[in-house]
Formats: structure tokens, sequence, C-alpha cells
């Protein structure tokens, strides 16, 4: 798919510019809280393994992102939320399907770190797209009945079983009738632990490919290695179920999906590729 090979062309080379930018920025700006709930670990060094590949993220599901999206977005001023934003990954697509489909959407970034809603706002204006950033956490923010579409891509893991309810319940507030949530959630195999074996290939597989990108990172291996570290004690995807449980807390929505395998971080991961409808 044409668009797919471009799309991923285009994240790969911004990256080269971004990369050492939200390093920076993250380090200065991340205050999501203090002590281990800053954080500064997560979002400075993401986009470096966004370069390397080795940490989950949009690319991981082309097809579906660009497929659904090129569905949805086909009516000039439809309201579009990305509800939590590691980076502007997910807003990459939505802008290149806006451009493919010859839309004008209005286009909302929720995130509760500025570190996020920067990276967008520096993409956004590469593209010269007005885009608008609200800075909130999604279960604070109140805009009923609004939206269109809202997407992100495996964020929900991000909460307790609990809450992601929570999450998806306020979803169902923001959008419209027949709106739809684009996602993708992280299956969690009970048998598959972060092993000191599955951890050093892990660490071995960033040391090699950051020999392959090492002029456009700004750290040392050796820094980036001391990053990794705090990355692998701190990076938490929680469990919020199997397959028939996660569809089951969207028992409000018309829902299709599909499951994928994807290479993963640590081991193989399965991934629901979902399109959640508002009845």
């Amino acid at each position: 798919m044409e668009t797919t090979k471009s799309i991923e062309i285009k994240l790969k080379e911004n990256l080269k510019e971004s990369c050492n930018l939200i390093y920076e920025f993250a380090n200065n700006h991340c205050k999501n809280g203090d002590g281990d709930d800053n954080c500064v670990w997560y979002h400075s060094i993401w986009q470096y393994y966004r370069m390397l590949n080795v940490v989950a993220n949009p690319t991981w599901h082309n097809e579906f992102y660009i497929t659904q999206f090129s569905k949805a977005f086909n009516k000039d001023n439809s309201n579009i939320l990305i509800s939590g934003a590691a980076d502007y990954a997910i807003l990459a697509y939505v802008l290149e399907i806006m451009k493919q489909n010859k839309v004008k959407l209005n286009i909302y970034v929720l995130d509760m770190c500025e570190t996020p809603l920067f990276a967008c706002k520096w993409y956004a204006n590469k593209e010269n797209i007005n885009i608008k950033c609200v800075n909130e956490d999604i279960l604070n923010y109140n805009n009923n009945e609004f939206f269109d579409v809202i997407c992100t891509d495996a964020f929900l893991t991000r909460f307790s079983d609990n809450d992601s309810n929570l999450v998806i319940d306020k979803w169902y507030k923001l959008l419209k009738k027949e709106g739809k949530i684009i996602t993708t959630v992280r299956i969690h195999d009970s048998d598959t632990k972060n092993t000191p074996n599955a951890m050093e290939k892990y660490i071995q597989k960033i040391k090699k490919e950051y020999n392959k990108y090492e002029k456009y990172i700004g750290i040392s291996c050796d820094k980036l290695m001391e990053k990794t570290e705090e990355w692998l004690n701190k990076k938490k995807s929680n469990n919020i179920g199997d397959k028939e449980k996660i569809l089951n807390k969207f028992k409000k929505f018309d829902v299709e999906y599909n499951v994928r395998k994807v290479s993963g971080e640590l081991s193989e991961t399965e991934y629901i590729e979902l399109v959640a409808t508002k009845n």
C-alpha cells in the first residue's frame, strides 16, 4: 500500500529532526507528577525508541489506521480528538489521510503532559495545519457529543482495569451519535513476563539499532542504556483483560475488530485493532 510506505518514510525522516528537540523539551517541561510519577523518563527517550523501532507505536498497525481513517474521515469539518499522544505519530496519520481524502478536519489533541502537545504542535506547523491542543486529563475533559472520531494508539493499557472503563465511558459521552473510536488495545499474555533474558535481548537490540542511527541521536549509547534501565524498571502496560473482556468493555458500542500479532518490545504481542461506533 503506497500510503503506508509514504507515512513510514515521512515519520522516519521527521524523527531525525525532532528526536533531540523532544528529548530536550521533555527534560525541561515534563511536569506530570513528582519523583517516580514524573513522565520525563518516558517522553524524553520515546522518539529515540521510535527511531530504533523498539517501542509500540502506530507504524506497527499501518494498514489498520490507514484503512479505518480513510473510511472515517469522509466529510469536511468533522471533529477529531486524539486522546493521549506520546508524540505526533497518530497526528501524522490523521493529517496524511485528511490530505488524501481532500477534507478539512477540526483536530484536537488532548494530553495531560505538555511534551506530546509540543511534539504535535511542531509537526502540525511543519505541515501548515492548525490544531487545537488541550492540556487536560481525559477523565476531567468535558466537550460532550462533539466529536465524530476519537483515535489513539495503545492508550487504554496505561490505565488500571477499572479506570480503563472510566475512559471508555468518557469517550462514549464525548462522541456524537454514530461517532467512532479507532484504537488498538494490547492483549496481555499471562505467560509473558519481563524476564532477565527478555530484558537482556531488548537491551542488545537497542544497542544494535543505535549503531545504525547514532548520528541522529543526541545522547551516547551509554546514556541511552542508563535511560533504558530506568525505562524497563518503570514502564508498565496494565493487563485489562483477555480479548473477550476487552471487547465487553465496549458493550455500549457496535464493534468491529481484528486481532493482530506484532513483534512487540520484549516479545511477540497481540493487539486488538478496534473500531467502536456509538449507537
